[in-house]
């Protein structure tokens, strides 16, 4: 079927027995004074996420541990779209974003300088021409003080290689899974670059005493305001949003949290769906 064309009909097919639920709880959180993180090694529901192995090209799906599950597959022919998305953070107020992670990469090692290639044998499973998608880098081991940039080297949208960017790493703000940027959730992208396919190399222009990263391709869903520490807060997808967000078959869904101060705490919600 197509996407929806009127509210009763997600009204009706919500209440004929498709719609889906899935429901996350993340404890033992750390975050940094307005720095971003990524939740995908914090303990809770889901579980602690793999890591890939190596600098090899891991595509993501919803059976990856660490992904966000319940929403599962629409049946053939049919789409699933995002209704509702709820949450609640002990960790203080901030912004909350739900990423489907498409394609990572293993095993970065901030304690050189050389370059390191990434070998593409896999390709991102959703979103297959890149468009839209972004990257990020998270901390799998904390890295030591050398402040660096880092040069990234990426395949875009359009299947043009060897695009080049460069961002700061803010050493003062690492911690585990923490995503060293000075701001920001995501790497800026090269020019008018709107996506990446694929990475293909990464290298620090000074080595650090230690430090082992990610680097992922995703495709950002939704954003979160999370006004007050503790309080709920819910976006209907339906009638707060000029388009209904669809959550394709295989969606690894994820989260990352940027916290308005240096904080503890845990962060739970629930996000609903619909396949027509």
């Amino acid at each position: 079927m197509s996407a929806y064309s009127s509210y009763d009909a997600i009204i009706y097919d919500l209440t004929s027995g498709k719609g889906k639920q899935a429901v996350f709880s993340k404890a033992s959180l750390t975050t940094t004074a307005a720095k971003v993180s990524s939740l995908w090694g914090a303990g809770g529901y889901p579980a602690v996420g793999t890591n890939p192995s190596g600098l090899t090209a891991r595509a993501v799906d919803s059976s990856t541990t660490g992904a966000i599950t319940g929403i599962g597959n629409a049946t053939t022919a049919n789409q699933t779209f995002m209704t509702a998305i709820g949450m609640t953070s002990s960790v203080a107020a901030g912004v909350a974003m739900v990423v489907d992670r498409l394609l990572d990469y293993g095993s970065i090692q901030h304690t050189s300088s050389a370059l390191q290639s990434m070998t593409n044998t896999a390709t991102i499973p959703r979103y297959t021409t890149g468009a839209g998608t972004q990257m990020f880098m998270e901390i799998t081991t904390l890295t030591g003080a050398q402040a660096a940039t880092c040069t990234v080297t990426y395949t875009n949208q359009a299947g043009t290689g060897g695009r080049a960017t460069t961002f700061t790493i803010d050493p003062a703000a690492v911690i585990v899974g923490g995503i060293p940027l000075v701001n920001g959730f995501f790497i800026p992208l090269y020019g008018t670059d709107t996506g990446v396919r694929s990475i293909e190399s990464v290298q620090f222009s000074a080595a650090n005493s230690a430090g082992v990263s990610n680097i992922v391709i995703c495709m950002p869903i939704c954003i979160v305001p999370l006004s007050i520490a503790s309080s709920y807060t819910e976006r209907d997808m339906v009638l707060q949003s000029p388009k209904l967000f669809q959550l394709y078959d295989g969606a690894a869904l994820q989260l990352l949290l940027q916290s308005a101060t240096t904080s503890s705490g845990a962060i739970q919600g629930m996000i609903s769906a619909v396949a027509n």
